[in-house]
């Protein structure tokens, strides 16, 4: 990943299907390799794969191309140095409701129909918020987020790899709440669901695969989400650069969801996370092309809080400030959630 401070934010389809022994747990379900699926190479020095007695088979239909296995490897593909590596998928949807903006979906379903070999399925409305607060996605309390991760069968050593169906945002949401609570050790599929399927990698359907409980303690609250009353202070401050990251058409108070009034909070700037990516791949475009985007609306050299509808897109405008080397970036949490529906915080349109 050229051009990038900080690459190993972001982890390329083919690295995590090279890394698929690190991630099924004991007792999986069956993985499915699709007709026409890719080699599954196996590097020189790999230990072995123990499948555990009772264990499904690795379906491999009439069709698929073979596993590869250089002369002089081992029986498998588990390479020497292997880490721990949970896969969360944090599809979600939000349904349009115009009494309520949207209904919230967890993606549990489709995740169910398919999902990356031994992913873990995360409800980021509910594993990884505050339930106890009004509006949906809050971030969660230091004891609840790791409450959470123990469950998923993460510590603080695991390499943690998130991914959505739907939009990428959702897994940039819990990467940065991974990175709120301390654990660096995180990346972003780049491509998500939709690259992995269009280059017919395994799949792996049903429930998710129990995984032990782990010790994941957080050691270290790093405040990367602000209150309305930091982003009130920052309107009219050319030192501080608020950036929204909800489509053209919403910044404007011209089209989509409305989270009460219209348009944007006042002085922010527009560089949308949907820009962010190639539409053809659903991968971010190049470190050059997100810089120059980013630093024609001053994005680079200030202050940053990104926001949105409720914290969610504003991550993905996030991750690239971060993988481009800024050092102060914040999130709105609330975002238009809060800010459209209190007629005393200023808002512009057009």
């Amino acid at each position: 990943m050229e051009g990038f401070v900080h690459p190993e934010f972001l982890v390329e389809t083919d690295w995590l299907a090279q890394h698929l022994r690190d991630v099924v747990p004991d007792g999986a379900r069956d993985i499915v390799v699709p007709d026409g699926a890719r080699d599954i190479v196996v590097p020189d020095g790999a230990r072995d794969i123990v499948v555990p007695d009772g264990a499904p088979d690795i379906v491999v239909p009439d069709g698929a191309r073979d596993i590869v296995v250089p002369d002089g490897a081992p029986d498998s593909v588990v390479p020497d140095g292997t880490q721990d590596i949970v896969v969360l998928d944090c599809t979600t949807h939000l349904i349009p409701d115009p009494k309520i903006t949207y209904t919230v979906k967890p993606g549990r379903e489709d995740f169910e129909n398919g999902h990356i070999p031994g992913a873990q399925f995360c409800d980021v409305s509910r594993d990884v918020s505050d339930t106890s607060q009004r509006l949906n996605f809050m971030r969660p309390t230091p004891e609840h987020f790791a409450a959470a991760m123990r469950r998923f069968g993460i510590d603080n050593s695991t390499r943690v790899i998130t991914y959505s169906t739907a939009n990428p945002w959702w897994a940039t949401r819990v990467w940065w709440l991974l990175r709120e609570f301390g654990h660096d050790n995180a990346a972003v599929l780049n491509g998500g669901w939709q690259k992995w399927l269009r280059e017919n990698r395994p799949v792996e359907t049903g429930p998710a695969a129990a995984r032990p409980a782990s010790d994941f303690v957080v050691r270290e609250v790093r405040n990367l989400m602000v209150g309305k009353d930091k982003v009130k202070a920052a309107v009219g401050d050319a030192g501080i650069c608020t950036l929204n990251a909800l489509l053209p058409a919403q910044h404007a108070g011209q089209g989509g969801n409305s989270y009460g009034r219209s348009g944007r909070i006042a002085g922010s700037v527009n560089v949308p996370a949907a820009h962010l990516l190639d539409p053809a791949t659903n991968t971010f475009l190049p470190a050059n092309e997100l810089r120059q985007r980013l630093g024609a609306v001053g994005a680079l050299d200030r202050p940053v809080i990104t926001y949105c509808g409720g914290g969610i897109a504003a991550s993905a405008d996030a991750l690239i400030l971060t993988m481009l080397g800024h050092t102060d970036v914040k999130i709105y949490d609330a975002s238009l959630s809060e800010w459209a529906k209190d007629e005393t915080l200023p808002m512009e349109t057009g």
